[in-house]
């Protein structure tokens, strides 16, 4: 099967070729889509230009969703359309960008959590983009994230633990041991 979601004017068009399902959708937040075959393509194309997107808040559910279909599909997530997600001051959609992002994976990726959710001057986004780092499993350059281990925010430094923790680097567990005798 395939699956694509676009935007159309100020709503979303979902289509499915099985069947030639088409749904213009408006007011919604978030799309479950449970395919149960390993052959499914899926696509979601930049839905920022959706007027709607901008009243209704389904940037989150589409940064959450493209994430989501990272982890679990596998799929060519178009690492662009989250990237220009992040531009929205929305907490919760940088949040769920940055939580995307983590899945995956790449040294673009991983630039972009540095650069973009390590040094954000939101704690939810720093905490968001400590355990990202964590989930892609690899980091070249620790520095930033261990500096978040000494960030004013609890939140934000038990996520760092964590991200750390999943690294299994070395040099992430010199800091964590360094950040325990503090």
């Amino acid at each position: 099967e395939i699956f694509e979601a676009s935007a159309n004017g100020e709503r979303v068009r979902f289509t499915r070729d099985i069947g030639n399902i088409v749904m213009d959708l408006n007011d919604v937040e978030r799309i479950d889509l449970n395919t149960l075959g390993n052959k499914d393509t899926t696509t979601i194309n930049d839905l920022s230009t959706a007027a709607t997107l901008d009243t209704l808040p389904l940037k989150p559910a589409t940064a959450w969703a493209m994430g989501q279909m990272a982890a679990q599909f596998k799929t060519d997530m178009p690492e662009q359309a989250l990237s220009t997600l992040y531009t929205d001051t929305s907490t919760l959609t940088r949040h769920n960008v940055i939580d995307g992002m983590g899945y995956l994976g790449g040294e673009e990726t991983e630039q972009f959590l540095q650069i973009f959710g390590l040094l954000d001057g939101n704690p939810v986004t720093r905490g968001a983009a400590a355990l990202a780092m964590g989930r892609l499993g690899k980091a070249a350059d620790l520095r930033d994230l261990t500096g978040l281990l000494r960030d004013l925010d609890p939140e934000v430094r038990w996520r760092t633990a964590w991200g750390l923790w999943r690294l299994k680097d070395a040099r992430g567990k010199l800091a964590l041991e360094g950040a325990l005798a503090d």
